[in-house]
Order: C-alpha cells, then structure tokens, then sequence
C-alpha cells in the first residue's frame, strides 16, 4: 500500500511539475533575454546654404517594453563656422547634463556669437516608455551657414534603459555631418498604423481593414523624374487593393510600384501643379487570425530613384500641365520629416473588438499563464481525492473480495 502511494505522490508531484513549467517556464526567459533598443541616425548630409530634418530613432526589438530610457548625445559636437548649433536639438537634456556654455568668439558676430568653435551641443535625455515592436523618432531642422569640404559636426548616440539588453550592437550609432553642393535628397517618411493625423496612437481589430500612409518627398536641389517603391507588410497583413503600376506578390504582402513619370521638384520650386512631396495611400486589412493586443512590426518602405535633371530654374517657373500623380496619392508640401532616408519602418497596432481603439497592448497574464493555473488546480483536487480514498478503510465486501 505504502508503495502504491509512494508512486501516486510521485506522478502527482510530477504533474504539478509539469504545469508548473507550462505556466510559468516562458516568463524567466523572457526575463533573462531582456529588451533589445537600437538606435540609428539619419538625415545627416545637408545641402549647402540650406536645411533639412536630421533624425535619431530608437526602435524597441523586444520582446518586452522598455522603460527607464535614457539617450545619450553628450558627445554630439558641431563646428559652428559651418552650421548653427542652435539648430541641433533632438531633446531637452537632463539637468546636470547641458552641454556647457561657450566662451566668447574672438571675432564675436551678433547673429552668429559661437562661430569659429567645435562644440558640444547636446547631454541626456529621457524618452517615454516604448513597447515592443514601436519606434520613437528625434528629429531636428539643422541649418547649414556655409558649406565645407570637410565634416561640420558628428552624431554620437547611445541608448540605455532598465534591465539588460541582449543585442549590445546597435545600441549606438555615429554619424558625421557634412555639406554637398547641388544634388537631389530623396526621403521616404512611413507613419504607424492606424494613422492620425494628431499622433500615432490607436488599434485595428483583426479581420478590419485600414489605410497606410507614406510620404515621398525631394527636399534637395535638383529635380527627381521615375521613382520606384517597395511596400512590404507586416506578418497578418495583406492588401486589399491593386492600384495601377504597383505589381503584388502572390500572398498580397509585397508590393513594388514602378512610377517613371512623377515629378518631385526641389522644395524651393514647388508650386500648386508641381509637388515637391506626395503622400501615399495603401488599403490594407489585419487577418482575422492576427493576435490582439499586439505590435506587428517590421513594414517597410524603401524607394530608389530611376532618373534625376538638373534643370532646376526651368522648374522654378509654373509648370504648364499638373504632374501626373498616382491612383492614391495626394500632393504633400515637404517639411517636418527625414530627408535622407531612403527606407522607413511602419508597425500595425491591433486591439481587441470592442475596444476605444485608443490604447496599446496592455500587460499582463496571458492565456498561458491562466490555463496553468486552471491545470494546477484540477491536479492538486485529483490528488487529494485520491489520497482521501486511499486513506480510507475498506468495506468488508471490498476486503473479503481482494483477500479472497
């Protein structure tokens, strides 16, 4: 007997293991894999005697939110001969952490006090907290005094927050600023879905459909004539439309849209019937089997130019027909976005059926972790009652069948 219910303590015992494991197993690795934050710089090269929007983005990896960020630019440094430091300011530093005032120019300029000085322009800054799978971007309009063959300042960024972080590889980033002459600077700017224009915020429930929204734009000097465009979607994510020039792949999360006629002018040269900008719309639907909440990351948009003219003060004058723009897209003035990217990263909030739509995903247990504890209990009461009947005395009839 004593043998029997040695063996039964044991397979109990064992199962509760299991359930254990089951409901708990996933939530020490996740813990010990930490959160993984990148950074990257873009926007860097400017055109001379002129401006454009030079961008710091810190993306959250995963697989959990990270919080406690700090983003360090204390070693970002400019030559103010060359570029007004007053216009590099991603965030506002910590206190205790300002770049320190400089001294007076020997040759002081009122408009200009700090020219002739490589400075340090920037300290630490703290950044909300950011989900999995979400993007936060830094940006700042740099102003170019006079253009140099040299670099005119360096972008050092690193990024740091609570916990560990297992990729330590892009968690810094460098870039140098520097001037060109006459040339053409193509962006790509992607907003998260669902977009509003008063911020990214919001949440698609699965099976709906939704708009993306890009913009295209050529904040350079020299005219850009043929652009080609990559869309691909999320993981859960399809098109619903087919838009003329845009090819799909077969499962309709790919798409590459070839427009050799559109005209971007410089931003200068814009006017009503010659856009220097065009936003671009895609409708797309989450799959009904899509998780919710959730962040399905990595979209993207990437763009590559097929032909470019020079012949800006021809552009400069009215144009005398409108350009010809795509099915979905509207023309868009060029300010507040990155000018040198080529490429832009898009993520797809969803949320739950019945919801405000105005959240993200929230924390908490998940289904795994509920139906663990469901198992444990069912197991821990079979146990019990089987030591209870174990426990008790057998009738005689019992008895005298087994004894014989």
């Amino acid at each position: 007997m004593r043998t029997k219910m040695s063996m039964l303590g044991r397979i109990a015992a064992m199962l509760l293991t299991t359930a254990a494991t089951t409901m708990f197993g996933a939530v020490p690795a996740a813990a010990a894999d930490g959160t993984d934050l990148g950074v990257a710089i873009s926007g860097n090269v400017v055109n001379s005697y002129g401006s454009k929007a030079t961008v710091i983005t810190v993306t959250n990896h995963g697989p959990g939110a990270a919080s406690g960020i700090i983003l360090d630019l204390s070693e970002t440094r400019v030559d103010s001969e060359a570029i007004d430091p007053g216009t590099v300011h991603f965030c506002d530093s910590l206190p205790g952490t300002e770049p320190q005032v400089n001294p007076p120019s020997p040759d002081p300029d009122p408009e200009h006090p700090n020219r002739g000085y490589d400075i340090p322009v920037a300290g630490k800054c703290a950044l909300a907290d950011l989900p999995a799978g979400r993007s936060i971007r830094l940006e700042t309009e740099v102003t170019v005094w006079h253009p140099m063959g040299i670099p005119i300042g360096t972008i050092r960024a690193r990024i740091s927050h609570d916990g560990t972080d297992p990729v330590a590889g892009n968690d810094a980033a460098q870039a140098s600023l520097i001037t060109v002459g006459h040339a053409t600077d193509l962006y790509v700017r992607a907003w998260d879905v669902p977009y509003r224009p008063e911020g990214e915020t919001g949440a698609v429930v699965p099976g709906e459909a939704t708009v993306l929204h890009y913009e295209v734009g050529n904040p350079g000097t020299a005219a850009v004539t043929g652009i080609t465009l990559t869309v691909r979607l999320p993981d859960q994510v399809e098109f619903t439309e087919s838009l003329a020039g845009c090819q799909y792949d077969i499962d309709r999360t790919e798409t590459t849209c070839a427009y050799p006629d559109l005209q971007l002018v410089p931003k200068s040269a814009q006017t009503a019937t010659a856009p220097s900008a065009v936003i671009f719309t895609h409708e797309i639907r989450v799959l009904p089997s899509a998780p919710a909440p959730a962040v399905l990351a990595d979209g993207s948009v990437a763009l590559s130019l097929t032909g470019a003219t020079d012949d800006v003060a021809a552009l400069a004058e009215p144009a005398a027909s409108a350009s010809v723009l795509p099915a979905g897209a509207v023309a868009a003035v060029a300010s507040d976005i990155d000018p040198s990217d080529n490429r832009d990263s898009f993520a797809v909030t969803t949320g739950p059926a019945g919801g405000d739509g105005a959240g993200l995903p929230v924390t908490g247990p998940d289904s795994r972790t509920i139906a663990g504890l469901g198992l444990v209990a069912l197991l821990f009461g079979a146990l019990l009652t089987m030591l209870a009947r174990r426990g008790r005395p057998l009738s005689r009839a019992r008895a005298g069948e087994l004894t014989g």
